[in-house]
């Protein structure tokens, strides 16, 4: 419900659920939790308020250091005013306090700290001017660094606006931040403009009096003095600089095609919870799916990170929010089979619930005649799978050309590196008993089509006759009319089944004429016979065209990677390639494994994926980072009235690749 804390409402059910144990269910009944949002949220949460609260006093300790403390006081008071500000807005617009909230704000914590920071150490400088009283030098420093503080604080809401506009489920991911850094940074510079000044009035001291020279005294044998002179005082030198910052922007900007820093939306979480997903053949019955899911979870259970497990056989597990977009709230039928696995928390294993999946996977990994998925839990939006190609074909071409081009595909991934639990949704073939009504023998009988079907659909299927009103039930509860298991395990068992003829179809004939006779009870077997054939496949559309999906997932690689290589290699000759995948990067593509599809039909990457989402993520992100560069350009150049001095200035932003790229190889190695 919205406005409900997650946290209290799972507390609510965990005291309501100890107190049914202990004066309702018996002793035999044992309760496990398999999933517990309301812990999750609060263990988020309370990590990043402790990170946050770090963050403020590393800071504030960083400006005693360097500022003193006093003016570290003066910054460090005015971080809770521009967080008291933005918190009381996020209530106001209906923003929860959840972990994007929270990671908006340590985000913004480097960004509204400048502001006082700034007018601090002007403020500073000022005070060792004795030419003014101090009310006037406290004014004068604020109003010397005015523009520059506005121009900043402008430039920073240009830059994070456009995360506003992300489309698809990434928006409400990177909608907080949109809002809470402006706002953060709008709320420090109104701090640094009116608290600052007057904390600073009333905490800092005057210095010694020094010559006032206009240029607060800057050290002239400082060490970025002696750094920066030789090479400003010579013109060879400084192109040299301007060479090698080029030469190290080109080689940090080459490690992503080089695949030393991988392309990937969002790095793996930490979970307590897995899902095991069990597909047999649909010819599978619903007693062979409970042995095997039997054997699956006594496998499972081998693990020493696992805690609980949970079955659910031919039925769908709880739906969750993965789940939900995945479709296995549909996962009903016979060959079907879920497993909950609850992991031991976090702090009390060594191996991530990444690694326990990869660990998993390699366990099930024997089980043949049967599909085993291990999920797990993903950070961010949910699809349909880690890798999905989708294949459609031309308007003419039939469905089972689609099928045989999906399982070229499967079969071609099947045999990529570090790609595993490949599969589609051509479902196997199934045999299916159709019974054919004898029409002579069934009017002579008295017997319609229809009463043959009700009596088949009633034995197999079963048929609710009514419905029993009990005071300790939610819902009214079913009567069902349904033959045994065992006694329909046959063919003969359904030829068996007598079925009424109508009354007055039936005559007899008699000295009188002809009379109605008595119904006939007939066996279904004199009515027609049982033919075997195959059953007809599911056949899927998207956007109103066939469609069959192949999925994957990965192990340790990126889906572009495999993208690409698998791509690099479509139309090639056919064969085993030898191409080891970690010596592969984008300007040298493929695994020399060459596969066709049939003629007419085509595969597309960007549907269901994470590529899809990776793709428009990327997307949205680059027309606002154009964006946020071109707004910034015309701050710029509205402020210093030269164009190449904004271009100058603008050029430390991509510059910043030849810092981040490296650092994302260097916490890879780890």
């Amino acid at each position: 419900q919205r406005g409900s804390n997650a946290v209290s409402v799972a507390g609510a059910v965990h005291e309501t659920m100890a107190r049914l144990q202990r004066e309702l269910l018996p002793p035999e009944v044992h309760v496990e939790i398999l999933r517990d949002y309301g812990q999750t949220a609060n263990e988020k949460v309370n990590n990043l308020a402790s990170s946050l609260a770090f963050a403020i006093f590393t800071v504030v300790v960083f400006i005693g250091v360097f500022l003193g403390w006093r003016p570290a006081l003066v910054v460090g008071l005015a971080v809770p005013i521009c967080y008291g500000i933005t918190l009381a807005l996020d209530m106001l617009l209906g923003y929860t306090i959840n972990r994007v909230t929270l990671f908006a704000l340590i985000l913004s914590l480097g960004l509204l700290v400048d502001d006082p920071i700034t007018g601090v150490d002007n403020i500073s400088r000022f005070m060792a001017r004795k030419s003014l009283s101090r009310q006037d030098r406290v004014v004068a420093a604020i109003a010397e660094i005015r523009i520059p503080l506005v121009m900043s604080t402008v430039t920073i809401i240009f830059a994070f606006l456009p995360l506003a506009f992300i489309t698809g489920m990434m928006g409400p991911y990177m909608a907080p931040m949109a809002f809470n850094v402006p706002v953060s940074v709008i709320s420090s510079t109104v701090v640094a403009f009116l608290v600052t000044p007057w904390l600073a009035s009333k905490l800092l001291r005057e210095p010694a009096a020094v010559p006032d020279d206009g240029d607060g005294g800057a050290p002239e044998q400082g060490v970025y003095h002696r750094l920066m002179s030789p090479i400003l005082s010579h013109r060879g030198r400084a192109k040299g600089v301007l060479w090698l910052v080029l030469l190290l922007f080109m080689g940090a900007a080459v490690l992503p095609l080089f695949r030393l820093v991988p392309l990937k939306l969002l790095p793996f979480d930490n979970k307590n919870e897995v899902q095991v997903l069990i597909d047999m053949p649909e010819s599978a019955s619903l007693e062979r799916t409970a042995a095997v899911t039997r054997d699956v979870a006594t496998q499972v259970a081998r693990m020493p990170e696992v805690r609980a497990i949970a079955a659910f056989v031919g039925i769908p597990s709880p739906i969750d929010f993965n789940g939900m977009v995945r479709r296995y709230y549909q996962r009903q039928g016979p060959h079907l089979a879920e497993l909950r696995l609850t992991l031991a928390d976090k702090t009390e294993r060594d191996h991530q619930s990444h690694g326990v999946v990869l660990r998993l996977r390699e366990l099930l990994a024997p089980f043949d005649g049967v599909s085993i998925k291990v999920v797990e839990v993903p950070p961010g939006p949910p699809v349909l799978s880690t890798l999905v190609g989708e294949i459609y074909a031309n308007t003419l071409v039939p469905y089972e050309t689609q099928r045989a081009a999906a399982q070229v595909l499967v079969e071609r991934l099947s045999r990529e590196a570090h790609v595993v639990e490949v599969d589609s949704t051509v479902e196997s073939e199934r045999s299916r008993l159709r019974f054919v009504t004898d029409k002579q023998k069934a009017a002579l009988s008295g017997v319609s089509t229809e009463d043959v079907a009700q009596t088949l659909a009633m034995a197999n299927q079963g048929k609710v006759a009514g419905y029993l009103q009990l005071e300790r039930e939610s819902r009214p509860l079913p009567i069902e009319l349904r033959m045994d298991p065992h006694q329909r395990a046959s063919v003969s068992d359904f030829e068996r089944l007598l079925v009424r003829g109508r009354p007055g179809v039936a005559k007899t004939g008699t000295a009188q004429g002809l009379e109605v006779a008595p119904q006939p009870l007939v066996p279904l077997g004199e009515l027609g016979r049982f033919e075997r054939g195959i059953a007809d496949q599911m056949i899927h559309h998207k956007d109103l065209r066939p469609v069959v999906y192949v999925t994957a997932e990965l192990n340790g690689r990126t889906p572009v990677e495999v993208i690409a290589d698998v791509h690099a290699d479509q139309g090639k000759p056919s064969g085993i390639g030898s191409s080891d995948w970690a010596a592969r990067n984008y300007f040298s593509r493929g695994a020399g494994d060459g596969w066709r599809l049939p003629e007419g039909t085509d595969v597309v990457w960007t549907g269901e994926g994470e590529w899809r989402i990776t793709v428009r993520v990327f997307r949205d992100m680059g027309l606002g980072y154009l964006f946020a560069l071109f707004a910034i350009f015309v701050v710029l150049r509205l402020q210093t009235g030269s164009i190449s001095l904004s271009l100058i200035i603008m050029s430390a932003i991509p510059l910043t690749i030849i810092g981040i790229m490296p650092g994302f190889w260097l916490m890879n190695q780890f």
